[in-house]
């Protein structure tokens, strides 16, 4: 349903401008991981783990991988292009819940891969990698 729409403007071309009325977040926002993956199959994220992306308008990205904090560099261009830096993360061990690191891991990577992001009312979708695959965040609460 969402994932189907936003697939349709991120390969469109559009400007999210055009899809994002003017009350509704920007990416300058703190979001929240609700899912990640091959579009289609994505993978819900696991009970108990926060996944978060706060970008700032210094061209900052920062939060939680869900066990370790991180930062990097973006920059966000026309018709929706993203590139994000290395990142970085602190190196804290993690067993609980199960299947954390695996799931840092691959947000870690994929955020490092990003190559356009598109916002719909309050989801911003990122899509990174050869495939069509995408992290979807929610807006987090203020």
């Amino acid at each position: 349903m969402v994932v189907a729409g936003v697939l349709a403007v991120a390969f469109c071309g559009c400007d999210s401008a055009s899809v994002r009325p003017p009350d509704d977040p920007v990416l300058e926002s703190t979001w929240k991981l609700r899912s990640y993956g091959p579009v289609g199959r994505e993978t819900t994220v696991i009970t108990g783990t926060e996944v978060t992306a706060i970008f700032g308008g210094d061209g900052s990205v920062s939060g939680r991988g869900g066990c370790n904090s991180y930062w990097a560099e973006y920059e966000a261009g026309r018709l929706n292009r993203l590139s994000v830096g290395a990142v970085r993360h602190t190196k804290v061990f993690c067993s609980v819940p199960t299947g954390v690191v695996p799931q840092e891991d691959f947000y870690f990577e994929a955020l490092g891969n990003a190559v356009r992001f598109v916002i719909i009312g309050r989801t911003l979708v990122i899509f990174h990698g050869e495939e069509p695959e995408q992290l979807v965040f929610d807006v987090a609460n203020q």
